[in-house]
């Protein structure tokens, strides 16, 4: 099984529009599929920049 993992940028308590519309796709499309969302693939990002996303993606 490959493994999926996605990250959401958090700032100040909202998530940003397109991360927070790539999530819920991310989520929808699970569940499509019968695929349990797990938590522990999502890292989490203060910023919306590579960077920012590398780093969460390395923390999972």
């Amino acid at each position: 099984m490959s493994a999926i993992a996605v990250y959401e940028v958090v700032r100040r308590g909202r998530a940003i529009s397109a991360a927070s519309l790539r999530f819920n796709g991310y989520v929808e499309r699970l569940e499509a599929n019968g695929i349990p969302f797990d938590k522990r693939r999502v890292g989490i990002a203060t910023e919306w920049h590579q960077s920012d996303g590398a780093v969460a993606m390395m923390c999972l």
